[in-house]
């Protein structure tokens, strides 16, 4: 708790300095949806980037929107654009793995998301708009809109600062926010939510929220006969570890800390386990899977089955038709500012 209040105390002098204007904060090159959360790991970020970028390439049109991360565990630094064939170490995981799933959108990491945006701007006119990955606490940009995302597996009610808890921002932020996503809630879930779920979630502001729910891809379905090794570093690993140990036959799992940079001796090790207990198939999430291949060489031997994760709007969301009108209204005021998009 000691260290919870001092954390505290430093977030709220940071936002106060950023209110106040003695820290400065800009409007980006180009107009911008940033999504973020106030907890740490495993909200379902990646997936529910790929969901707005959807939605909002129905209401601009394909190819005009891109995707603006930090870039996460990378060992480069400043701007770069993402390309299919290269390497996780370069680009970060998360970031690679949606430009292999998306080739035609345009991807590109830059840990100075204002720097990141004048070079898509400059190096690619055709784009209208941005969906910023994990911007929320970025305060030098200020975004054209902000949406919070929040875990329902992990209510912020009554949750606490990291060290203490698991919240990395002051609650007070999702003020700061024009709706909220609230994921990985069953697919049975009635739509609108209750007053009182919102509160248990901690969504306390009267704002737009829309729900989705996460599930697993189809790559589970086929594991019922296998003996699998499962291998995971993500914020959540039990997640999918016990996802996997309920679609095998028998199940070994073995996880690290997320965004684990593997090494060959990794791969040493995960084919001593798969010999030791005879197991057929290494499983593993798709972020994991971009990592791995970096190591193709050592891997020969090895069958491996990614599994995918993706999010779905529940019904009665009405979630595309509140980002068109926000679009329409934000575009207007984004363009009179700064002189056309």
């Amino acid at each position: 708790m000691p260290a919870a209040l001092l954390h505290a105390g430093v977030l709220w002098m940071r936002h106060m300095l950023y209110d106040v204007g003695v820290f400065s904060s800009q409007t980006g090159a180009l107009p911008t949806i940033a999504l973020g959360n106030l907890t740490v790991g495993g909200t379902g970020k990646t997936p529910h980037v790929l969901l707005l970028l959807e939605a909002l390439e129905a209401i601009m049109g394909r190819g005009q929107v891109a995707i603006l991360s930090r870039g996460y565990g990378r060992k480069t630094s400043g701007y770069r654009e993402v390309y299919v064939g290269e390497s996780a170490a370069l680009t970060g995981d998360e970031p690679l793995m949606m430009k292999r799933k998306l080739p035609e959108v345009v991807v590109a990491v830059c840990e100075d998301r204002l720097t990141g945006l004048k070079r898509i701007a400059a190096d690619h006119p055709e784009v209208r708009w941005v969906v910023l990955d994990d911007a929320l606490q970025h305060r030098k940009l200020r975004p054209t809109l902000r949406l919070l995302l929040v875990d329902a597996t992990q209510p912020m009610g009554k949750d606490m600062l990291i060290p203490a808890g698991r919240l990395r921002d002051l609650k007070s932020r999702a003020e700061a926010a024009e709706a909220t996503l609230v994921s990985r809630l069953p697919s049975n879930t009635v739509v609108p939510l209750t007053a009182e779920h919102r509160q248990s979630l901690g969504i306390s502001r009267v704002i737009p929220t829309f729900c989705s729910t996460m599930k697993m891809g189809r790559e589970l379905r086929d594991l019922a006969p296998a003996r699998t090794l499962v291998i995971c570093a993500i914020a959540q690993p039990q997640r999918f570890t016990d996802a996997v140990t309920r679609a095998s036959s028998h199940s070994v799992a073995i996880t690290y800390p997320d965004h684990q940079a593997f090494t060959p001796l990794h791969v040493q090790e995960w084919k001593r386990q798969m010999q030791k207990d005879n197991l057929d198939i290494l499983v593993t999430t798709e972020k994991d899977w971009v990592r791995m291949q970096d190591l193709e060489e050592h891997m020969s031997g090895l069958r491996v089955q990614p599994v995918s994760l993706e999010a779905k709007w529940l019904p009665n969301s009405d979630f595309h038709q509140w980002l068109q009108d926000a679009v329409e209204k934000k575009s207007q005021v984004w363009s009179a500012n700064q002189g056309g998009l």
